[in-house]
């Protein structure tokens, strides 16, 4: 039986995404002489492909750290948390605001004064990798209580949630839960919807449709994927470049994995068409 071997053309491509999320300053001169050493014009369109995605890997680590920080060093502050009912579902154990309004997810040993302020200290993991596993859940740390925060008798603690353009646009155009539940069905952020409707959406087995997935990246790319099955170079070329569009939206979700790696799917294949390269999906799927 004459069995043909598989191939894999975008494993190449996706090693280079993978080497410039890592991040190595060893990787950068590397990579910028490796067009050089090609002479032949299909071979160094493949090299400069290789290039372009580990500059945007390098770039998407850059963002995503930028927007949400591994947590590094011990942040001791006036903390408000929030145990969370989605706990069971990937999500952090607590939701903990500082003064300031910023909210990060943690762990804590024993629970911290619930709906009320304290002051107490985020503390960082110790491992390196474990760090990073529990920050890619939405965990940035384990909470301690130091002290609890002196309140008067009768004081409510303002538990809005931050504010954003977006949510000032719909908030305005729209009343009731609404606002809310649009911007968790957009973008899979759940700060803004009423914990009620929480409550059922999860007891009803909707909550999945507030999880961003591939089907939202898709939809988002699907224009630029019509401009990349054009026969012409120019329209190949402005559905490429329009994938920016879906990164923002991936970025503007917060970098969920599932839309991060649909993201991937898309790009590896928007380069395909870029360099004219007959693949099929099952290639494209067995990176």
């Amino acid at each position: 039986m004459d069995v043909k071997t598989f191939r894999s053309p975008l494993t190449a491509l996706a090693l280079a995404l993978w080497v410039g999320c890592l991040q190595w300053p060893l990787t950068v001169p590397l990579a910028l002489a490796l067009p050089l050493l090609y002479r032949r014009h299909k071979a160094r369109s493949s090299a400069f492909s290789f290039l372009l995605l580990l500059a945007l890997g390098w770039t998407a680590r850059s963002v995503q750290d930028a927007m949400n920080p591994v947590l590094s060093k011990p942040k001791t502050a006036c903390w408000t948390c929030t145990k969370n009912v989605h706990a069971d579902a990937g999500e952090p154990p607590l939701h903990c605001k500082n003064e300031t309004g910023h909210v990060y997810g943690a762990a804590a040993s024993a629970d911290p004064p619930l709906n009320a302020p304290f002051i107490g200290t985020l503390w960082p993991f110790h491992s390196a990798s474990w760090q990073i596993y529990q920050h890619s859940k939405g965990v940035h740390g384990t909470i301690r209580t130091t002290v609890s925060c002196l309140l008067s008798p009768g004081a409510q603690l303002d538990e809005e949630p931050p504010s954003n353009p977006l949510w000032e646009f719909l908030h305005t155009h729209f009343t009731g839960q609404a606002p809310g539940l649009i911007i968790a069905l957009i973008s899979g952020d759940k700060r803004y919807l009423d914990p009620q409707l929480k409550t059922q959406l999860s007891h009803a087995g909707l909550a999945h449709l507030m999880a961003v997935s591939g089907y939202h990246v898709g939809l988002v790319s699907f224009p630029f994927l019509v401009l990349l099955r054009h026969r012409r170079s120019v329209f190949r070329l402005a559905g490429f470049m329009g994938l920016t569009a879906t990164w923002s939206f991936i970025a503007f979700c917060g970098f969920p994995t599932s839309a991060v790696r649909a993201g991937l799917m898309i790009t590896g294949y928007g380069l395909s068409q870029l360099a004219r390269l007959n693949l099929s999906a099952m290639h494209l799927m067995s990176t």
